[in-house]
């Protein structure tokens, strides 16, 4: 008699700490060592840093804000130096990259990482603008006019703005905290390899069958409720997913704007609700249909929250709208965007 033995190897990994030597420098000895850690966070686990300088009254003023993706668990001074600029010190610092998985235990001791959530909420906060994260472009307008009014006939072409899509990339690379999806092609293949299995070996075929079904059942993913953003192309074939455990707000239907420059004021000359193509919401729990091989029924499904970003994607927009003859007259350009 055979047996059927069904062996599941779990593997656990546990992020080793790397040694890197670095040196920082500053005007005081303190400073000098903060810069050193900076430096020793970048080179063992990354740093995403992102800034907006503003001009008024000939004063430049920079936001910077910026987000650690590890953590120094012990570091020594090897050298430290008086210079006439400030101070420059070398130290070696074992970096850890953050561990961003989170255990459910029974309620004991609570702990909440506030810090870490402020740090990436800052950062979202800077991203989190539809208007500054896809370029809308008016085409060459026609018109007809009217006794009283001038009927505007354009297109609007979205895009996702480049440099937005890759700080967003590059910040959730540096949480590497991966988001879970899977996908059916388990549920569409092993159902026929199991059926052959019954029909050739029989019972103990069919005891496999269902131990192999009950396994990936119990192993599969839970929902979660912590945001993740993913990457796609639009065919919904594979997607990047990473958590940030911060909500994005993008709106649901953006709101495109057309604002007409009059001299030193402008005025809305046009505003419609969109249906956005460039980004999507999926809920915790949710399959997406891939749209390439529609036939095949695959589909992906999401266990957190997520918004989609289609980076490859444009939307074309058609307008028409009247405008007083009175104000179109005096407009000399048009700006647009999304709010």
């Amino acid at each position: 008699m055979k047996h059927l033995i069904l062996t599941l190897v779990l593997f656990a990994s546990v992020s080793a700490a790397e040694e890197v030597t670095v040196t920082g420098y500053g005007t005081t000895y303190g400073s000098a060592i903060d810069n050193a850690k900076i430096m020793a966070l970048e080179a063992g686990a990354g740093t995403f840093i992102i800034g907006e300088s503003t001009a008024r009254n000939n004063i430049i003023t920079e936001n910077i804000d910026q987000y650690n993706g590890g953590v120094i668990t012990k570091y020594k001074i090897v050298s430290s130096n008086k210079k006439l600029s400030g101070y420059e010190v070398t130290i070696v610092a074992d970096v850890v990259p953050k561990n961003n998985n989170v255990i459910k235990t029974q309620p004991s001791t609570m702990h909440i990482n506030y810090d870490e959530y402020e740090q990436r909420e800052k950062i979202v906060n800077r991203l989190n603008n539809v208007g500054k994260a896809i370029h809308a472009q008016v085409l060459k307008p026609s018109y007809k006019i009217g006794q009283t009014e001038t009927t505007i006939y354009s297109k609007v072409v979205l895009t996702w703005q480049p440099k937005w899509v890759s700080d967003m990339r590059s910040f959730t690379s540096v949480i590497a905290d991966k988001g879970k999806t899977t996908n059916n092609i388990y549920d569409n293949v092993s159902g026929s390899i199991i059926s052959t299995m019954i029909t050739r070996i029989g019972l103990g075929g069919a005891i496999f069958g269902a131990a192999l079904d009950s396994t990936a059942k119990q192993h599969s993913p839970q929902n979660s409720d912590t945001m993740m953003v993913c990457f796609s192309d639009t065919s919904n074939l594979s997607f990047d997913c990473h958590n940030l455990n911060v909500d994005i707000s993008f709106p649901r239907n953006p709101k495109l704007v057309l604002i007409g420059n009059i001299g030193d004021r402008s005025v809305i000359l046009h505003e419609q609700y969109l249906d956005a193509a460039l980004y999507r919401y999926v809920n915790a729990g949710e399959n997406v249909s891939n749209t390439a091989f529609i036939r095949s029924n695959y589909k992906t499904k999401f266990y957190n929250p997520s918004f989609v970003i289609y980076e490859q994607e444009s939307q074309t927009v058609d307008l028409t709208f009247n405008v007083e003859n009175s104000i179109i007259k005096s407009v000399k350009s048009i700006n647009v965007y999304l709010k």
